[in-house]
């Protein structure tokens, strides 16, 4: 005949078993909104903000830019900006100024 738990030995398993449910809860949402993230990803990747349609890689100098394949919007990301910040050409130094007044 085994012996009857303690009130402490009871209470520490009935501690550890909630413990251990909060982690898989906490693993599962994490797994969760990573997916949410990557589905939302796969959703807007190469669209164009403006409009929606798809994007293709363009070649604007020196820069890679995102062109719009039906608005011909011209999507810039940071590393396409940095880089124009980079050139002393007076037409890009003016578009950058107009970049540069909402920041």
């Amino acid at each position: 005949m085994s012996p009857k738990p303690s009130q402490s030995e009871s209470e520490f398993f009935a501690r550890e078993e909630q413990e251990k449910l909060h982690r898989l809860s906490e693993q599962k949402k994490r797994e969760e909104e990573a997916k949410a993230k990557e589905s939302n990803r796969n959703i807007h990747f190469m669209k164009c903000p403006k409009c929606g349609a798809d994007l293709k890689y363009a070649k604007l100098g020196l820069v890679d830019v995102e062109e719009c394949t039906q608005c011909d919007a011209l999507v810039l990301d940071k590393g396409a900006l940095d880089k124009i910040k980079g050139t002393n050409h007076s037409l890009l130094k003016s578009l950058i100024d107009v970049f540069n007044k909402d920041s």
